[in-house]
């Protein structure tokens, strides 16, 4: 499976000196430099590259990526992020990962949007007052995963509309279905360790595997 949308963040300990010159400057002239919230020159850059599906987001101490090509294998989306984060690492020079959060999107056509809320009603609650009522359900869960990570977890059904109103960002020339359920899962660790290539390209690995095969699951359960 591909996942439809995959968004990594990764919060950094101290801010990289590429945004923290100005207090640099100060002490080299044996000034006092200003709290760290006043020091940086702008509050970060955003890049998208359109052609790609890519938007980059550089702040002091936090990096944003948003990808939505579907036509990348998991192989090809680990490695492309794989490369763009190590690349823009060694420039920023950050140090200490404080959080990292991997969160993917993955979705399967169903045939109605009624008749498949009824289907996940069966399935997976018990018939009361609230839920009769209901005209639509999502099922929240935290869960753990690997090294003490954790799992924020939702699925539910969706239409073509909400989808593009919500969730992307590119939405030109994109080939979804008009109905279909979503598996939203977000993979984080507090990590407090210095950025290297091989601590991420693990962590990646795992939080993408982790999706894909908690989607797969979710297909299943439903039987689609």
């Amino acid at each position: 499976m591909r996942p439809i949308k995959t968004i990594i963040e990764i919060r950094y300990k101290t801010p990289s000196n590429q945004f923290d010159f100005v207090s640099n400057i100060i002490n080299a002239i044996g000034g006092t430099p200003p709290p760290d919230s006043k020091s940086f020159l702008g509050g970060g850059v955003n890049v998208q590259l359109k052609n790609k599906k890519i938007t980059v987001i550089v702040e002091p101490k936090r990096l944003g990526i948003n990808l939505e090509d579907t036509s990348l294998t998991t192989d090809q989306l680990k490695a492309s992020v794989r490369d763009l984060v190590h690349r823009i690492n060694n420039h920023m020079n950050w140090g200490v990962m404080e959080r990292v959060g991997i969160r993917t999107t993955w979705i399967k056509e169903v045939d109605d949007f009624d008749s498949f809320v009824a289907k996940i009603k069966d399935i997976f609650f018990k018939p009361n007052v609230l839920l009769n009522e209901s005209i639509d359900v999502a099922m929240p869960l935290t869960m753990l995963g690997v090294n003490n990570s954790k799992i924020n977890y939702n699925f539910g059904v969706m239409k073509k509309e909400q989808l593009l109103g919500q969730y992307m960002e590119y939405r030109d020339n994109i080939n979804v279905p008009e109905v279909f359920t979503l598996v939203d899962f977000d993979y984080f660790n507090m990590l407090n360790r210095n950025y290297s290539k091989s601590i991420f390209s693990n962590f990646l690995n795992e939080a993408i595997d982790a999706g894909n095969k908690k989607a797969e699951e979710t297909f299943t359960l439903l039987n689609i």
